[in-house]
């Protein structure tokens, strides 16, 4: 991969996260891609779910879940997650999928991302993604899990 490019997509995160950098910041080695696409994914876009399935399984058979913390609260969240899992099923049938939405107890979340190859945020506030997994500056189980996500080469 294009270092700079890497690079800059980290430092993209760094703006729009800002409270996560010190995990980032703390990890060691190369770890993980950041995949960001911005100004909504929408389900038929086969070039961004085929990067984030082969980066996915980079170091072994594909595991995604799918994140709904950025969702706004009170939007169908279903209709959502349900074209997300055959967007990307439509090109790996046979993908474990693992739904973490905001109700999803903190223990269930960082199992679900332990055993994850790569994480996929649904669209909504980045805000709402700091307020569930960085709230008030402090690090999070679901947090250092995504860490270790990044730590072993997962997306």
């Amino acid at each position: 991969m294009n270092h700079g490019l890497l690079l800059a997509l980290g430092l993209v995160l760094a703006a729009l996260l800002p409270g996560c950098a010190p995990v980032t910041a703390a990890r060691s080695g190369g770890g993980g891609p950041l995949l960001i696409i911005g100004g909504g994914l929408d389900d038929d876009i086969r070039p961004v779910y085929e990067r984030l399935l082969k980066l996915a399984s980079a170091h072994g058979p594909p595991r995604l879940a799918i994140a709904t913390a950025a969702t706004e609260p009170g939007y169908d969240e279903r209709s959502e997650l349900a074209g997300k899992t055959e967007a990307l099923r439509a090109w790996a049938p046979s993908l474990p999928v693992e739904i973490i939405q905001r109700e999803t107890s903190t223990m269930d979340t960082v199992a679900a991302i332990d055993r994850a190859t790569g994480i996929l945020f649904t669209g909504g506030s980045q805000a709402r993604i700091t307020g569930r997994y960085r709230p008030a500056g402090r690090d999070t189980a679901e947090l250092l899990a995504m860490g270790r996500l990044l730590d072993r080469g997962g997306v």
